[in-house]
């Protein structure tokens, strides 16, 4: 009796623990592509627009847009990198993750050098930098994210209602004939319950007194109640 009353409890929980997760997961993406997008593309144009001259404030710029990108954005392909590697697996977060790391922090080696005028100044001022394709890949993919996870909380909303047909109270009855109402999660093996005509069957059980009809589409699909 104690495993099946803790499996009750946790599918009443369940509901609310599948919309607070997924309400989470769609605001964080959303607030990680608006800030990337927002950052990344137009330090892409700026890179495309002043490529040619290359005048100094726009490295600050982009070094300073792209490690706000990489701070606030790729925490979230960070997180999720670490979670499947430490089940000694990959993810398509493991991909973006060593991609615009790699950008980033080379990107940052080369910036360093060019102003410190460390080693063999002619090679570095040749190198490229990448801030800007970094910051702007975690945007876009962020973006992808947001919108996998608004699909996800509407496949969601699927389930949700199958949960939500269990209702939160039940009537029991007592030995002395009264009725107790209770919280469907305390129900538990031998008691007895009262099912009002029109009203939801919280548990599963044998019916030992009265009849009616009951809705059963949940199971058959029957939209017509059955005696």
């Amino acid at each position: 009796e104690g495993s099946e009353i803790a499996v009750k409890e946790n599918a009443f929980d369940t509901r609310s623990r599948i919309e607070e997760s997924q309400r989470k997961s769609e605001r964080l993406w959303k607030r990680r592509a608006i800030i990337g997008i927002s950052i990344g593309l137009p330090l892409e144009a700026l890179h495309w627009i002043t490529h040619a001259s290359s005048p100094l404030w726009t490295e600050w710029v982009m070094l300073i847009g792209s490690t706000i990108v990489m701070v606030t954005v790729g925490g979230g392909f960070v997180s999720s990198a670490w979670t499947a590697a430490k089940r000694r697996s990959t993810n398509m977060d493991t991909l973006i993750t060593i991609g615009a790391s790699t950008a980033y922090f080379w990107s940052l080696l080369v910036f360093i050098f060019q102003q410190l005028q460390f080693g063999n100044q002619e090679y570095w001022s040749l190198q490229p930098l990448y801030m800007a394709e970094a910051a702007a890949l975690l945007g876009v993919i962020s973006l992808g994210h947001w919108f996998e996870a608004k699909a996800s909380a509407r496949a969601g909303e699927a389930v949700r209602d199958l949960l939500s047909l269990q209702p939160d109270e039940a009537e029991r009855l007592l030995a002395d004939g009264t009725v107790q109402i209770v919280p469907s999660r305390e129900i538990s093996v031998g008691q007895t319950l009262q099912i009002r005509p029109g009203g939801r069957i919280p548990v599963d059980g044998d019916v030992i007194e009265g009849s009616t009809e009951v809705d059963e589409s949940l199971l058959t699909g029957e939209p017509i109640p059955v005696l």
